[in-house]
């Protein structure tokens, strides 16, 4: 005795290669990673005021990037902001 035929079985084969096709589609169109953000989307990603930012910037008080007069931050700049405002369990900053 053999196997039954499914019916369906050419309607998913074909649904298969769709699927397919549209993932390689959108890996080959996906945008490559921002490597800068500027202060406001710096600030926007700490949640700190734009101010608050420009004023760490001015004082050296955080990393960040210069290209001429603009303020820029990379992904590892905003990562160690973070890392720097840790504040312990008795609320002394570490």
């Amino acid at each position: 005795m053999s196997e039954p035929v499914n019916p369906f079985a050419p309607f998913f084969d074909e649904v298969r290669k769709i699927v397919r096709e549209e993932i390689e589609r959108a890996l080959n169109e996906r945008k490559p990673a921002r490597l800068m953000f500027t202060l406001e989307e710096a600030a926007l990603m700490l949640g700190v005021q734009r101010s608050w930012l420009s004023g760490k910037v001015r004082a050296g008080e955080v990393p960040h990037r210069r290209s001429g007069h603009r303020i820029y931050f990379a992904e590892q700049n905003i990562a160690e902001i973070v890392t720097r405002s840790a504040v312990s369990a008795n609320g002394v900053t570490k």
